[in-house]
């Protein structure tokens, strides 16, 4: 006996036979899984010259990691993202300090993507991001111009007091030092100043840190903000000193400074004009390790 699928009289078989083939599909494609996209190439592609780059000591190695977190967004097989910054990130004997760092820059950021905040406070702990910051303001910003006004937690010799007051960007509002808890640090690592701005924009802020040194040192300070920033280590002119207003990115600036045998005062200045507020900051050997 044979059998076969009823069907209505006059009714044409052509319709039922292309939903089984258009089922039959289906099936074919989920059982390979989603399928390939030109930016899945591209990640295997960078994650290919990453390996051939970093082989030798060669700053070209970092070309492939730029912009690598872009194509979370954009990538079908987000495993393979994943596996290509993990394994970017891991130390190489001919890899640049530099370059690792911008490797677990990524890195970190993936993996709060995935929710493994674990794996990220790690990647931010071996990049030696400063954490421990108070802050003040916010200061005038208006036209751009808190950049160049040097504004009294500046010209300070001595550690501010707790119940330091000064004139902020409405002169009704005296605005006071507050302490960051590390508890309330961005997802990234970094200091988010506008969370503690009111108003959050055309402001100038400051953060206050002090670093314990064994010894005497040289080291470079290097920064990443959002606007027009300034980096004083102990007294003396700045050691970073940039007015420029952009995306927050690791290592956007460095400049050298000398620590002190004991605690050393690191006072960051940044401004803003609207959108995000903040600032990273990292003190590293002069070749680049944290």
């Amino acid at each position: 006996m044979r059998s076969s699928v009823p069907f209505l009289p006059g009714a044409p078989r052509a319709p039922l036979a292309g939903l089984v083939a258009i089922l039959l599909c289906s099936a074919v494609v989920q059982a390979k899984g989603p399928v390939s996209s030109p930016f899945d190439q591209e990640v295997s592609d960078r994650r290919q010259r990453f390996l051939t780059e970093s082989a030798r000591p060669s700053a070209t190695a970092v070309i492939p990691l730029l912009g690598l977190t872009d194509l979370w967004d954009e990538v079908t097989d987000r495993a393979a993202l994943r596996d290509a910054s993990a394994e970017m990130a891991k130390p190489r004997p001919t890899l640049s300090e530099l370059v690792r760092a911008e490797a677990l820059w990524h890195e970190q950021l993936i993996r709060r993507h995935v929710g493994d905040d674990a794996g990220a406070a790690d990647a931010q702990r071996q990049l030696g991001l400063l954490t421990a910051f108070s802050v003040v303001g916010p200061f005038d910003n208006d036209g751009r111009k808190g950049h160049k006004v040097a504004y009294p937690p500046e010209t300070e010799t001595t550690a501010p007091s707790a119940s330091a007051r000064y004139p902020g960007k409405s002169p009704a509002l005296p605005v006071s030092w507050r302490q960051i808890p590390e508890s309330l640090l961005a997802r990234d690592g970094s200091i988010p100043i506008d969370s503690w701005m009111r108003p959050e924009t055309e402001g100038t802020a400051y953060a206050l840190t002090y670093v314990k040194s064994e010894r005497a040192q040289p080291v470079s300070v290097r920064v990443g903000s959002t606007g027009a920033v300034k980096v004083f280590v102990n007294q003396g002119p700045a050691v970073v000193d940039s007015d420029v207003y952009r995306k927050l990115h690791i290592d956007q600036e460095a400049g050298a400074a000398q620590l002190l045998p004991g605690w050393n005062r690191i006072l960051v200045k940044v401004s803003s004009q609207s959108g995000r507020w903040a600032f990273v900051l990292r003190l590293t050997s002069l070749d680049g390790k944290a």
